[in-house]
């Protein structure tokens, strides 16, 4: 089972973002590593037709995807305000670990492979 990676908490800066598949990648400051974000992860919702804008700096856990093996972002929040609503799901365990059950596996550039049930 997946689940956090170790260590606390990372920042980085939002770098890309697919508003039809509601991902993107957060790339962490000090080393350049890129970590993949979905918005099931952000603790601040936003609605489907928007995402939280590029270049905007976010704080995270890193985790684990179960199923690829990939680093992703858990527990993700903003820095400042962007528009959104209500609050979102806290903790990375409720889909098998920040990522698991349901995200349909790999997830290959441009946020790929996430066709999984409640996704789409």
């Amino acid at each position: 089972r997946g689940g956090r990676a170790g260590g606390g908490m990372s920042s980085g800066v939002l770098v890309e973002w697919n508003i039809k598949k509601a991902c993107g990648f957060i790339e962490v400051d000090s080393s350049g590593k890129r970590y993949f974000a979905h918005k099931s992860e952000f603790e601040q919702q936003f609605p489907d037709a928007s995402g939280p804008p590029l270049g905007s700096t976010l704080s995270f856990v890193p985790g684990v995807d179960p199923k690829s093996g990939k680093e992703r972002a858990c527990q993700i929040r903003a820095k400042g305000q962007f528009a959104g609503g209500g609050g979102g799901r806290s903790g990375c365990g409720g889909f098998g670990g920040c990522g698991g059950g349901g995200f349909g596996g790999a997830y290959a550039g441009g946020c790929g492979g996430f066709g999984g049930p409640g996704f789409g």
